[in-house]
């Protein structure tokens, strides 16, 4: 969790800050805040389009309309996305109140949910002295209990504990049973379904007696304590002011939590973009950002965010396209005041190697004409894909005659450690590459021991004789 201190007289605005804003962040910064508890409101924020800065700007303005900031609940995806809201809604505040007042509830849905089920966890038999299994911890636990069922030995292969926890986080954040869960995702251990549903009771049995909680129990046993009107209602009494980030990344117990809390929408906002969903292999669904509206009477206020502040034009073209061919989505059309030449290209290879090949040789071409390898940004879209690129980028290395650390994969060559590497939650660099307005962008990752891992197993492999690169 982290803390605010923040919270001023009411009446007090931050109209010059406003300044700051377009006029669709300002809608979504002012909408119903001199209300005690403002409509619900949902922010489709494009990507780049400032949602950071808009959601604390509406911290902000809650505050210094009135708002007690012990009474406001900001909910994030990771502790740096909230220290980074805490950080920007201090510094607005602070402009208008010198010494303010703590914004004590800030933080991930787990840290939340930790602190509330020790205070109101004992109203369904769950000691405050809980301890949380980290996933490691969590798997070592269900080997355990896997091992003491006698499925460990088995004639046929039982699921490893890492797949194991994996069925039960599926099944507990997306709520579906355990049948649909393995048909739809792991059909290759639907054989197991009755040994699965026995090893995860006694889990859950193993879990109760040692009075621990993994990551999954915690949303789970919130869930099941707003499911208790009288509980429910001191915990919406607690907030009049809710706000949940990435909107469109949630699971349904997590929506439904929300829905508990403010079931007519009051003080509720939420911001995400529906074409943003990436995290449906984590039991997300889009389904809670579009059918949003809906859920309340009247339906919730609807503002987009479509001004983007990272791309140029023609980037932003390709992108309203590919959008466009949603069959279910939020309509907006993203625009810039950054205008270029270049248009993105969509180029087909015949396979990994031949696509590693391409990114490099392009990367060396726009090094020959003089772009500096610090003004390319390689992205991608999992770390994982950039294992053929790092020996791409060796080979080539060695094509141009000078001598390359093939055991580092590459990082100690200056001319490969200076490209900026990172999948494409790694934003820093980034940002950094577009400010700099980079001839071209490409798609890579960071991660040095990964790398070196990768590259000395393929060695390995190469030195038995095997050509895989698996």
């Amino acid at each position: 969790m982290v803390r605010l201190d923040c919270a001023g007289p009411a009446g007090l605005t931050t109209r010059n800050s406003l300044h700051e804003l377009n006029a669709q962040q300002q809608e979504a910064v002012v909408h119903a805040v001199q209300l005690p508890r403002s409509s619900p409101l949902l922010v489709i924020a494009g990507a780049g389009s400032g949602k950071t800065k808009t959601l604390a700007h509406r911290v902000a303005q809650l505050i210094l309309s009135g708002a007690d900031p012990a009474r406001i609940l900001l909910l994030t995806f990771s502790r740096r996305a909230a220290q980074e809201m805490v950080r920007r809604s201090r510094s607005l505040v602070q402009r208008v109140v010198p010494h303010p007042r703590p914004l004590l509830w800030a933080g991930t849905f787990h840290s939340v949910a930790n602190r509330l089920l020790r205070l109101h966890g004992a109203a369904v038999g769950l000691s405050p002295e809980f301890t949380i299994l980290d996933r490691s911890d969590a798997e070592d636990l269900l080997d355990v209990v896997r091992t003491r069922l006698g499925l460990a030995k088995v004639d046929r292969r039982f699921p490893r504990k890492a797949t194991c926890l994996s069925i039960y986080s599926r099944v507990i954040n997306a709520q579906w049973p355990l049948k649909r869960c393995l048909e739809e995702h792991f059909p290759w251990c639907a054989s197991w379904e009755a040994e699965l549903q026995g090893l995860f009771r006694a889990y859950v049995e193993a879990k109760q007696e040692r009075a621990v909680l993994d990551y999954d129990d915690l949303l789970l046993s919130w869930f099941y304590l707003v499911r208790e009107p009288a509980i429910a209602q001191r915990m919406s009494d607690r907030f009049d002011h809710i706000l949940v980030d990435e909107y469109q990344d949630t699971n349904a117990i997590q929506a439904a939590i929300l829905l508990s809390l403010k079931p007519e929408g009051q003080g509720l906002t939420v911001v995400g973009d529906d074409a943003q969903a990436i995290y449906s292999f984590r039991g997300a669904t889009v389904r809670n950002i579009l059918d949003f509206p809906s859920k309340f009477t009247p339906a919730a206020h609807c503002v987009r965010l479509e001004q983007n502040y990272r791309s140029t034009q023609p980037i932003l073209e390709a992108a309203n396209a590919v959008i466009a061919l949603a069959p279910e989505r939020f309509t907006k059309n993203l625009f810039s005041n950054r205008s270029s030449a270049q248009r993105p290209r969509l180029v087909s290879v015949e396979d990994e190697s031949f696509q590693a090949q391409y990114i490099i040789e392009r990367i060396l071409e726009h090094r020959e004409a003089g772009i500096a390898l610090k003004k390319q940004a390689v992205l991608m879209r999992a770390g994982h894909h950039s294992d053929p690129s790092t020996a791409a980028c060796a080979f080539s290395r060695r094509r141009t005659s000078k001598t390359c650390c093939a055991s580092c994969a590459g990082r100690k060559i200056p001319e490969i450690r200076s490209l900026h590497f990172g999948c494409c939650s790694c934003s820093m660099e980034l940002d950094r590459c577009s400010r700099s307005e980079p001839a071209s962008t490409f798609f890579d990752r960071s991660s040095t021991s990964r790398h070196s891992f990768n590259f000395r197993r393929r060695r390995r492999r190469e030195r038995l004789g095997r050509n895989s690169w698996s």
